[in-house]
């Protein structure tokens, strides 16, 4: 919860909060309420449709409800011509690179492979999050 509350109080998204972690130097990344990583999606979408309004149609985010990471790159691949470009980083510094995408699809352009990698992980987070306890929870937020 007091995550969640941070998130509020600071206008951040899983995504923001946990690239401060990381670069700070720490290396802890906490689970998030489903309802805080939709609202990521929700954010990153919008600003990411300023730059490509005919590629990010309401029918593209209908098609990615309840996806996982894998099937929401599969299903960016078309609309965006992705080739899929192998990346060289591993381990930690790929973990940190993918919380960075995350937290600059708030702040710019990316390229369409970048954008298909932010919606990949955030999408892969919420299908990871626990669906009847996630609930829970974010009705205790919601109360709170």
């Amino acid at each position: 919860m007091s995550i969640a509350k941070t998130l509020f109080e600071e206008n951040l998204t899983p995504g923001q909060y946990v690239y401060q972690i990381l670069t700070s130097g720490k290396y802890f990344i906490p689970d998030f309420y489903r309802s805080d990583l939709d609202s990521e999606f929700g954010r990153v979408w919008n600003k990411q449709r300023e730059y490509y309004p005919e590629q990010l149609t309401p029918e593209l985010q209908y098609s990615l409800e309840g996806k996982n990471g894998s099937q929401t790159w599969a299903i960016c691949q078309k609309p965006f011509n992705l080739v899929g470009v192998k990346r060289s980083l591993k381990g930690r510094e790929l973990i940190k690179d993918n919380y960075r995408l995350r937290n600059d699809a708030l702040e710019k352009k990316l390229d369409p492979e970048e954008l298909a990698i932010v919606f990949q992980e955030i999408k892969s987070d919420i299908k990871n999050s626990s669906g009847y306890l996630g609930g829970i929870s974010d009705r205790s937020k919601v109360l709170h």
